[in-house]
This record gives C-alpha cells, sequence and structure tokens, in this order.
C-alpha cells in the first residue's frame, strides 16, 4: 500500500473505532414502551385509588354530618 494512502486512511480509520468504542461503552440502557396491559392495570389501580379515598372522604363527612345533628 503507498505510503500517502495510508496516512490518509489511518486518522479516519482511528476516529472511526474510538467514536464506534465511545457510543458502546457509554450509552445508557433505552427507555422501553410500556405494553398496554400494563398502562391499563395501572390506570385501574388509581382509578380505584381515587374511589376508595372519595368513599373514604364522603363516609367521614357523614359521620361528622350525623353526629353534628345529633347534638342539637
Amino acid at each position: 500500500m503507498c505510503v500517502a494512502l495510508r496516512r490518509t486512511i489511518y486518522p479516519f480509520s482511528a476516529a472511526f473505532l474510538g467514536i464506534v468504542s465511545l457510543l458502546l461503552f457509554s450509552t445508557r440502557s433505552a427507555l422501553a414502551i410500556p405494553s398496554p396491559e400494563l398502562v391499563v392495570g395501572s390506570l385501574s389501580s388509581l382509578s380505584q385509588l381515587v374511589a376508595l379515598l372519595s368513599a373514604l372522604l364522603g363516609g367521614g363527612a357523614a359521620v361528622i354530618g350525623v353526629r353534628a345533628r345529633g347534638s342539637m
């Protein structure tokens, strides 16, 4: 191989190898798209917690209302 050609190709191949190794060894894990079952299940659980909270608050308000009427 011609010496001039070797001097031209070598820096590019070394830079390419450096960039590829940097990308391979410095990447973080990719964020995955959650499955539809996971999304639906999570939303279902969240809605059940909201319903439970509203039932607790409504029941507490009813008890306070009954006690307030009883003391009059």
